[in-house]
């Protein structure tokens, strides 16, 4: 099934036909507007190189490590997914921010009951509140800073 989601992907891309901003927003929810307008002003700090690249129905949130270029973050409308093989200490990541970070987000939504079990971490943005999205952004936003 990947393989097929990522042929798609790839002839949608060969056709230009990834997701506009509008696109994507009209399909999110109030909370997924203010998640997204959060990433996108991160994203422009360009703190390591950050870039929100639109895919063919998401956003994936990029930073660049010396010549090492990854994503962090996958964002749908409804959903939003992080890649945890890509935040370690490896990757230039202080080990006490990334643990911070962990314990944000294993808290989050509905994700405290399954959290351990994910290889990548998921969750709807309709089961989170502002108040989470608030200390999610922040925690992410020190994530970030501590890329060396």
């Amino acid at each position: 099934m990947v393989v097929i989601k990522g042929k798609r992907q790839k002839e949608m891309r060969d056709k230009g036909k990834m997701i506009t901003q509008d696109q994507f927003l009209a399909e999110c929810d109030d909370l997924g507007v203010i998640l997204f307008h959060k990433l996108k002003e991160l994203a422009s700090e360009k703190r390591h190189h950050d870039e929100l690249i639109p895919r063919t129905e998401s956003f994936s949130y990029y930073v660049t490590r010396k010549a090492m270029r990854f994503c962090l973050l996958n964002v749908w409308p409804n959903v939003i997914c992080i890649l945890k093989d890509n935040i370690k200490p490896d990757n230039g990541f202080a080990p006490d921010v990334i643990a911070t970070f962990w314990e944000v987000v294993s808290k989050m939504g509905e994700l405290p009951n399954r959290f351990k079990a994910m290889k990548q971490p998921s969750f709807a943005i309709s089961d989170i509140t502002e108040d989470e999205i608030n200390r999610f952004v922040s925690v992410f936003k020190r994530l970030i800073d501590s890329l060396q």
